[in-house]
Formats: structure tokens, sequence, C-alpha cells
């Protein structure tokens, strides 16, 4: 029964919430796509596009909002042979920014993943896209 309730959960909370991208659609994401087949495999739109200019090259940038799960099951000792499970489910949004250089896919993910990637061509740009990040975001 507690599974039935917990699937339900889940399935109520995936199909309410369409206008976020789920994550295992960026899964899909290859380096090298253009604009037009990423838009074509995310079926959303980004929530912003902007430019940043890094060293003189220019790259465009998508953001996109994305919805992860995460389920925890705990168990409780309640008695002399009976064990409680209680199941959470918890839904994150998390702000994923696809970039473009000429077109092209070159990277993809959380500002964390920016900066903690060891490509130090993104490491470099992940500075600016934090800061562009920040300025649009206290823009009103």
């Amino acid at each position: 029964m507690l599974q039935k309730i917990v699937v339900f959960i889940v399935l109520c909370t995936l199909f309410s919430c369409k206008s976020y991208l789920i994550i295992n659609t960026i899964n899909k994401l290859h380096k090298g796509m253009t604009k037009e087949a990423v838009l074509k495999v995310l079926e959303y739109k980004p929530v912003k596009e902007f430019t940043i200019t890094v060293n003189g090259q220019t790259y465009d940038v998508y953001d996109f909002e994305v919805k992860t799960y995460e389920v925890k099951t705990y168990s409780g000792f309640v008695g002399v042979g009976r064990t409680n499970y209680f199941t959470q489910v918890q839904d994150n949004i998390d702000d994923y920014y696809l970039l473009y250089f000429n077109g092209k896919l070159r990277y993809w993910g959380t500002l964390v993943e920016y900066s903690e990637t060891e490509d130090y061509e993104i490491s470099v740009i992940s500075k600016e896209l934090y800061n562009k990040v920040n300025l649009l975001n206290n823009v009103k």
C-alpha cells in the first residue's frame, strides 16, 4: 500500500510541473549540438537567454530550470517484530546553464558544476557566468 502511495505522489509531482525539465532529459545532451537540436531534445524554451564575453570570445547562454527528485526511505522500530517505513520525496529546482560557442553546445551544468570543472576554459568562463547571473537576478 505504501509503495502505491509513493508512486502516486511521484507521478503527480512529475506531471504537475510541465514547465520544468526533468534531469533525465538533460542527460540526452552532448557537446557540439546546435541550439535547434538542443531545443528539440529538451522540448522547452529557456527561461533566460543572454551572452557573456570572455577573453574576446562571445558565448550564448540558455538558462533552463531543471527539476530533480530525491527519494528517501526511513525505517523506525515500533515494537517487537514491527518496523514502520517512511518515504519522503523531495523535489528541487536547479538552474542549468547551457553554453554555446559559434552556435554549438560547449558545456552545460549548474553554476557549481561550472566552477568545479577541470576544463580550464570553462573554469575561466564560470567567473563571468556567475557575475552575469547575479547581475540578471538583481535587476528588477
